[in-house]
């Protein structure tokens, strides 16, 4: 846990310049991989490479929440939804099966009501998947940008918000 929390404060220091990228040089590299390494923790970097990059779906799970606050939390998704114009369907999907049915509420003309969207998943157990929060969010962004510098590609980011007792957006 100690080494995560070192990790995760070199990143924190990291800022994005006034066009909003990052200077490459051999400091932004070594920072690079040791988000990496953050990333796949417990795996290593060469266990990680050899064994599930390009070959295999790989879930890792540690310590709950907690690893991630510094990154994205249920209250700054929560403040972003109230304080931003965001829409059904381009910004954030909400579904919920029903007899194994999938429902999507919404449609893109529709602009997200705060306390609709809270009322569809704390009541009606919704799943919510938020697309693309790395354009909202500073951290998740230097993510995207540090991930796609290492491996030299494009890289997408949604989060998903499942009810407890809920498989989620995907049923199958």
């Amino acid at each position: 846990e100690g080494k995560l929390k070192n990790k995760l404060t070199e990143f924190n220091k990291l800022d994005l310049n006034d066009d909003g990228v990052f200077h490459i040089d051999a400091a932004f590299d070594q920072l690079a991989v040791k988000v990496l390494e953050w990333i796949v923790f417990p795996l290593t970097l060469q266990e990680f490479t050899t064994k599930y990059f390009e070959k295999r779906a790989l879930i890792i799970k540690r310590g709950g929440a907690l690893d991630y606050t510094n990154l994205l939390s249920l209250d700054r998704v929560k403040k972003l939804v109230r304080q931003k114009e965001l829409r059904f369907n381009q910004d954030l999907h909400v579904t919920k099966y029903i007899k194994a049915k999938k429902h999507i509420i919404g449609t893109p003309d529709d602009i997200v009501d705060s306390d609709l969207l809270w009322d569809f998943f704390n009541v009606q157990k919704c799943s919510i998947r938020m697309l693309r929060p790395h354009e909202h969010f500073k951290e998740l962004s230097k993510v995207m940008s540090l991930y796609e510098h290492v491996f030299s590609s494009g890289a997408g980011l949604n989060c998903y918000l499942t009810p407890k007792a809920d498989k989620g957006v995907s049923q199958g």
